[in-house]
């Protein structure tokens, strides 16, 4: 094996929806441009000139590799030059630095975690008076910049450890290394998400669903409390989770019945576990000295972060669910004198427009229908 072990990047849709709602990239897109351009830099490779993941002009995301590949590269040969390793790391550069940013992130991200569970809690709880619904529309993008830069300081933070545990081995023989980065790939960040939603499908396995009604709390035992214990950890989840515009599985049950059968093939986070640990065993009773000790050292902080990413995933996900909470309950005035038509129009605004709307600038359906109508029927629209 070389230090040229593949670099851990987070998939496109852990960060943001290819093409989300106006009101979506309004409050995520921002968010998550700076989050990128803040995490690399902080680890020493600032990106180029340009937008790294959201577009704002033709409302779309896209990882940019122009930006994001010569950062990683840079990461990854400050990280795997030879003399890496435990001698960097004791006489400082770039893999002192970076042991320290892992340190850091391990720290701080569980407490960014528990602020954002908090902070929806609160949201749930508010009065639906202006200055309260004003006040939360103040929090949404700097909540959203939160969890979506913690996010990526954990990617950066894992992609930095795989890379000093493989400056380790670069002579330990390929087929020994194999399962060393198992399960570490764009389904992590869903991982515990996706093992739930397994879990609910092997326990519905055989049940007869067909007569399930819309309030799930009148379904039968066998139905219900799997259904219950899913919904208590993942309820805030979506079939595109950081959509606002897409129902929260808490609010419709019954459509994720729809979704269940397609949703048995996911990431078995205990089986990549051992197989990982296998390896890293039996690599880490090859070395010596040194090399072994900061394996070794890499090794366990690989396993941190890789339980951390879903965590921190989540966060993000809570993030996008009490923005939909927020906006849909922000919408009732609009929506009872006519400036808005449907609860689902809202996420045709931007957050600015829906604070001039709230606000009472925008206080006439003439002003307001234009721009929704527009949009409607916009071919970027989805």
């Amino acid at each position: 094996m070389t230090s040229t072990s593949p670099w851990f990047r987070l998939p496109l849709n852990a960060i943001l929806p290819e093409q989300p709602t106006y009101f979506t990239g309004s409050v995520l897109g921002p968010s998550a441009e700076r989050a990128l351009q803040t995490a690399y830099e902080e680890f020493g490779a600032p990106l180029g000139t340009g937008t790294a993941v959201w577009d704002s002009q033709a409302r779309r995301a896209a990882l940019n590799d122009t930006l994001l590949q010569p950062a990683d590269e840079s990461l990854r040969r400050s990280l795997g030059d030879s003399g890496g390793g435990l001698s960097r790391l004791l006489g400082g550069g770039a893999g002192k630095r970076t042991a320290t940013l892992i340190t850091q992130t391990l720290a701080d991200a569980p407490e960014m975690v528990a602020r954002i569970e908090r902070w929806w809690t609160r949201v749930r709880a508010m009065e639906w008076r202006q200055a309260t619904v004003l006040q939360i529309m103040e929090e949404l993008e700097p909540r959203a910049e939160d969890a979506l830069l913690a996010q990526q300081r954990v990617a950066l933070s894992l992609a930095a450890a795989l890379q000093l545990q493989a400056s380790q081995i670069k002579s330990v023989a390929a087929e020994t290394v194999t399962g060393l980065n198992a399960g570490i790939d764009a389904s992590l960040p869903a991982a515990g998400y996706t093992a739930a939603l397994d879990s609910l499908a092997t326990s519905l396995k055989g049940v007869d669903t067909s007569g399930a009604g819309e309030d799930w709390r009148q379904w039968p035992a066998v139905l219900r409390e799997p259904m219950d214990t899913f919904l208590t950890g993942y309820g805030r989840w979506a079939d595109q989770p950081l959509e606002t515009a897409r129902p929260r599985w808490v609010d419709d049950p019954s459509a994720l019945l729809a979704v269940l059968p397609g949703s048995t093939a996911g990431h078995d986070s205990a089986k990549a576990g051992n197989r990982r640990a296998t390896a890293a065993d039996s690599i880490s009773r090859q070395l010596s000295g040194g090399k072994r000790k900061q394996f070794d050292a890499a090794t366990a902080q690989v396993e941190q972060l890789v339980a951390l990413l879903p965590r921190v995933h989540e966060a993000v996900v809570i993030v996008a669910a009490a923005a939909r909470y927020w906006v849909s309950g922000a919408a009732n005035e609009a929506l009872a004198d006519g400036r808005l038509e449907t609860a689902d129009e809202v996420f045709l605004l931007e957050l600015e427009e829906l604070k001039q709307m709230m606000t009472g600038e925008w206080s006439n359906v003439e002003q307001v229908r234009p721009i929704i109508e527009a949009r409607i029927h916009s071919p970027s629209q989805r």
